[in-house]
């Protein structure tokens, strides 16, 4: 009994000490998980990232020069950071706002996964990073007028997904993602906006489709559309509206120059659709001879500046169509909110007399 009584003695006295310890542990061991949670695993992250092949901030860009060893070069710029950007060289044009916007933030994001410091590093040319490089100079331009150190790009290393890349201003090879090297790669087409018209509907008061000698004329008639040639009719709203929606849509496969107009069957064109703009004039295009090189379509030539473009090909489904596709085939002008009675007649036989009753 009194081993026992002296046992719970010593238990009680133990039992404060040994849950202090328990709770500064556990402190101990949340402070230290803490640590390695909120600094050391983001350094750790960000030294294995690797430093950032260019130094600049998105919005302080105002232009973006490739140049490519077969001498092609490729520019684009803008007035301002909410501008849109244009294509300046080798055409001036207006260019796909996205894809200049994502080549960019490529840029911008793209990180070494090591580098080679001078001592070790041999000439520029065992890495294809000699001149303008074996795969591409990116130059940029800043709205203050400030070029920043040119980047070149070369080889890809003989093992591993990584390619070569020299800084102007920096000595040290750089060695970076596979992804970088190949994403700067880029044709005119790729950068260049394919959107070949844009037009609001609310703008439109008419349109005109020549198919040979058949012509189609529209004029917006208050809410609707009437048909004035070759006959006046009512027309279907959907229908002509679907018309100027698919000018609105159309994209380029392909873009022409001048020179290359010769055997595209646009000087006899099938069709010629215009549309009216009121005030601000027309737009409109005139269309030439199929072509089934990488992919099905029509030569066009717009009229607004004798761009011409291969276009996809169900501009012929959608514009070579007869005056019966485009009229309201309603028989009867009857708006349901504004019915007020209705009254059916209806002839019958009596089977008796065989006598017709109304």
């Amino acid at each position: 009994a009194d081993f026992v009584r002296r046992h719970r003695r010593v238990v009680a006295a133990y039992q404060p000490v040994s849950f202090l310890r328990t709770l500064i542990l556990a402190v101990a061991v949340a402070g230290f998980g803490a640590y390695l949670y909120f600094v050391e695993q983001p350094r750790i992250a960000e030294e294995a990232a690797g430093d950032h092949v260019a130094d600049f901030k998105l919005e302080d860009i105002r232009a973006l020069t490739l140049t490519y060893p077969e001498d092609l070069v490729i520019r684009v710029e803008r007035d301002g950071k909410d501008a849109p950007w244009n294509l300046s060289k080798p055409v001036q044009a207006r260019a796909d706002q996205a894809q200049v916007n994502r080549l960019l933030q490529a840029i911008h994001d793209a990180k070494d996964d090591s580098r080679v410091t001078p001592p070790e590093v041999k000439s520029h040319k065992t890495y294809g990073l000699d001149g303008n490089g074996t795969q591409a100079r990116i130059d940029l331009e800043t709205a203050a007028g400030k070029q920043l150190p040119a980047i070149i790009i070369g080889n890809t290393t003989p093992v591993g997904y990584q390619a070569f890349v020299r800084v102007d201003d920096n000595d040290d090879l750089l060695i970076t993602p596979l992804l970088f090297h190949s994403g700067v790669k880029k044709t005119v087409f790729d950068l260049r906006d394919k959107k070949l018209f844009t037009v609001a509907l609310a703008d439109v008061v008419g349109a005109t489709v020549r198919r040979g000698n058949n012509e189609l004329v529209f004029e917006r008639d208050g809410n609707g559309w009437k048909i004035t040639k070759p006959d006046q009719h009512r027309a279907d709203k959907t229908e002509v509206e679907g018309l100027v929606h698919a000018l609105d849509q159309m994209q380029a496969m392909a873009f022409l120059n001048p020179d290359e107009a010769d055997g595209k069957g646009l000087d006899k064109p099938w069709l010629d659709v215009v549309v009216d703009l009121g005030k601000a004039g027309s737009v409109g295009f005139t269309a030439g001879n199929e072509d089934d090189t990488r992919g099905k379509g029509y030569y066009i030539k717009r009229k607004s500046d004798g761009q011409i473009a291969k276009v996809p090909a169900w501009i012929k489904t959608r514009f070579d169509r007869d005056e019966f596709a485009f009229r309201d085939r309603s028989l009867f002008d009857c708006v349901r909110g504004q019915v007020a009675r209705v009254n059916v007649q209806r002839a019958e036989v009596g089977r008796a007399s065989g006598r017709e009753r109304v």
